[in-house]
């Protein structure tokens, strides 16, 4: 999964609450550089089987990410605090 969005500047928004990623391992730079994107919903975004995560969501100013913390916490610590996380139980 690694650079499947990256730099894509025009996208605004994306609802990926029904995409799977538990065999995902590789999510470096995922939205990296997605400048413009302003909301993502990650709802079932599952990272804990992930190895590589570098740079998920750098670059990524002006966004809003909704997440599970029991799904992605090992990704938490490497979100830019300029990114809006909204965590759902």
């Amino acid at each position: 999964m690694s650079y499947m969005f990256y730099n894509c500047s025009s996208l605004t928004s994306l609802d990926l609450g029904f995409f799977k990623t538990v065999k995902g391992n590789n999510f470096n730079y995922m939205f990296n550089s997605c400048t413009d994107l302003q909301w993502l919903n990650l709802t079932n975004f599952y990272t804990l089987n992930g190895k590589e995560l570098k740079y998920i969501f750098d670059g990524c100013i002006s966004l809003g990410v909704l997440l599970k913390k029991e799904y992605c916490s090992n990704i938490i610590e490497t979100i830019p605090d300029y990114v809006n996380k909204i965590f759902i139980e």
